[in-house]
């Protein structure tokens, strides 16, 4: 491992966002992105032609995504770390990329605020996993669903506040689990400011699974998964 800065090769097969995260990465004094991919072939020769501390890899980027990093740079005789990052927590998402070898997992969104600590954490830990989801005293959920309220992505947070697991809601719909109206609220209008690419925020009144109601405050991000247009709602609310 180097002396000098945390070396870092970004993997995302979206330009906007492999430029975002390495200006991010840049901005700290400790941190140096030394080499950028767009597919996973050409992350995998900039890991062995260079050989950085870690690698920031997209969970979807096209040629197996961030298993197919992970996999490739298990093999190496010096394996950098790897933090996987996702738009989306589609079910297995998670599991599967630690499973492969990640050493993280990050959703995008919270990038902006966690990756710059969790990419210094994962170089601290003996090769330990890093669970950047899972919160002690959570005041914030985050879950994933389509247009017609079906339910792709539902973490600790979520679990935590609403009362359902992930195993319980994934593949459900929202009604279908007696969550509120509040948890949906795709009206006309928000749809087609998501369908610009742009985000939405709201307040609104939910339920528990004991029936109890909230108030919270969502930011709707659009993301595209699959082919399918998804939206990533983060609520913050109150700890009791």
């Amino acid at each position: 491992m180097s002396t000098g800065p945390i070396r870092i090769v970004v993997a995302d097969d979206n330009e906007a966002m492999r430029m975002a995260i390495t200006d991010l990465l840049n901005a700290a004094d400790d941190l140096e992105v030394v080499g950028l991919a767009a597919n996973v072939s050409k992350a995998l020769s900039l890991i062995t032609s260079l050989s950085p501390d870690l690698v920031v890899t997209d969970v979807w980027m096209p040629g197996g995504g961030g298993v197919a990093v992970c996999k490739g740079v298990r093999l190496m005789a010096n394996p950098p770390r790897v933090i996987a990052i996702s738009a989306s927590l589609i079910r297995g998402t998670k599991e599967a990329v630690l499973e492969a070898g990640a050493t993280a997992f990050l959703l995008k969104d919270a990038a902006a605020k966690d990756l710059v600590s969790v990419v210094r954490q994962v170089m601290q830990q003996n090769g330990e996993v890093v669970d950047s989801l899972r919160q002690e005293n959570p005041t914030v959920a985050v879950r994933v669903v389509d247009r017609f309220g079906t339910i792709f992505g539902w973490d600790e947070g979520a679990e935590v506040l609403y009362g359902w697991t992930a195993e319980e809601v994934v593949g459900q719909k929202l009604d279908e689990v007696g969550v509120g109206p509040g948890a949906l609220d795709l009206t006309s209008e928000m749809m087609e400011q998501l369908s610009l690419g742009r985000t939405w925020e709201a307040d609104f009144t939910d339920v528990k699974k004991d029936h109890a109601k909230f108030q919270a405050h969502g930011i709707y991000v659009p993301v595209i998964a699959f082919g399918i247009v998804q939206c990533v709602v983060v609520i913050s609310y109150e700890s009791s």
